[in-house]
């Protein structure tokens, strides 16, 4: 049995998509790595290595591309995991769209 805990099928992004994390610490510039119905990975800035994110930590991305903001704008979730300069966020609600639908979203930025 596989060890894979994810629920949602995730989208492998091939091209730079930047977005803004929101958080009370202050709005951390990241890079998406990945994109699900329940989820995000992204990559943080170099800074962010030593500390990263505390587990849990309510946050939300804004400053999206406009191509996904319909999809990812102001959705706001927690902190799952970080690694490094990677961290994974689970969002609060489940957006309304699948990978397919993602997939077509970026077709005008990739």
């Amino acid at each position: 049995m596989s060890d894979d805990r994810r629920v949602f099928p995730r989208l492998q992004l091939d091209c730079p998509c930047f977005v803004t994390l929101r958080r009370d610490a202050g709005d951390l510039p990241c890079m998406l790595g990945n994109i699900s119905s329940g989820g995000v990975m992204l990559q943080l800035p170099p800074f962010c290595a030593t500390d990263g994110l505390p587990f849990g930590e309510v946050v939300s991305l804004v400053e999206v591309p406009k191509a996904l903001a319909g999809a990812l704008e102001g959705a706001q979730g927690r902190v799952a995991w970080c690694s490094g300069v990677q961290a994974g966020i689970c969002f609060d609600d489940v957006l309304p769209f699948n990978v397919d639908d993602i997939l077509d979203m970026l077709d005008e930025v990739c």
